[in-house]
């Protein structure tokens, strides 16, 4: 393609994996931008020829690397995905199911407006969250497994990688603190999912009742584990940080 509209010198770039029934990149595959500063290249889940993730892109000049990733979420909570509640307030419904998709620097430059979110959607269950989110083995060598990735997931083991935020964070904070400990931790292995257990804490001025209060959340928290060894999980690994340790 034309390197911009003032010039007329070819730029080569090339597309490696699967595409729909359009020509365009579906699936797990890798762009690449030839021989430019500020070439890339990008290992990625596409929908309809756009990435969105989970994927790796690595610039040539600078070496910076970028990573987007997806997890699961169960939120308890009753105030938006990005705010947090003065007051501590429990949502009504019970456990909330979601996925979520953040993107973060991992090597070289560190953007300052990573980490971000991209996206929190709801789902009605833990099962349907885990069809939605796309494994992370397409970060490391994920030739091999293009056209068998069904097959091939129901003959690992599940390991879930469950964190659970401190005081005073929101959703979308604790989306962003999990998708960064992934990035930095290179923590892409096929067998392990990722999830975000959000509770409310309610702000600084309730933190002592607040945190007093975190007890309370843990039958919640025992329903998601449950939930996790049903969908077939052989191991569940917590990290907690702060006053998520009380819950």
């Amino acid at each position: 393609r034309p390197y911009n509209i003032l010039s007329d010198k070819e730029v080569p770039f090339q597309y490696e994996g699967g595409v729909d029934e359009y020509g365009r990149p579906s699936g797990w595959g890798s762009w690449t931008w030839f021989k430019q500063y500020h070439g890339e290249t990008m290992r990625s889940w596409w929908h309809e020829g756009i990435p969105v993730g989970p994927y790796r892109s690595v610039e040539y000049g600078t070496a910076m690397h970028v990573v987007c990733q997806h997890m699961g979420f169960v939120s308890v909570r009753d105030d938006g995905d990005d705010s947090v509640s003065c007051w501590p307030q429990r949502r009504a419904e019970g456990l909330r199911y979601g996925r979520a998709t953040a993107e973060c620097s991992a090597a070289g430059g560190f953007f300052g407006f990573l980490p971000r979110v991209v996206k929190i959607e709801d789902f009605a269950n833990l099962r349907e969250v885990m069809q939605a989110v796309p494994r992370q083995w397409a970060l490391n060598d994920w030739s091999p497994l293009l056209g068998r990735r069904d097959s091939h997931l129901a003959q690992i083991e599940k390991h879930a990688v469950v964190f659970v935020h401190g005081f005073g964070a929101s959703l979308s904070t604790a989306v962003k603190v999990m998708g960064q400990f992934l990035a930095l931790g290179n923590l892409n292995d096929e067998s392990y999912w990722p999830f975000v257990f959000s509770w409310p804490t309610g702000g600084w001025a309730a933190y002592k009742y607040g945190a007093s209060q975190a007890h309370t959340y843990s039958p919640d928290l025992i329903e998601f584990f449950r939930s996790l060894l049903d969908a077939g999980f052989t191991d569940l690994h917590v990290i907690a940080h702060s006053a998520g340790n009380r819950v």
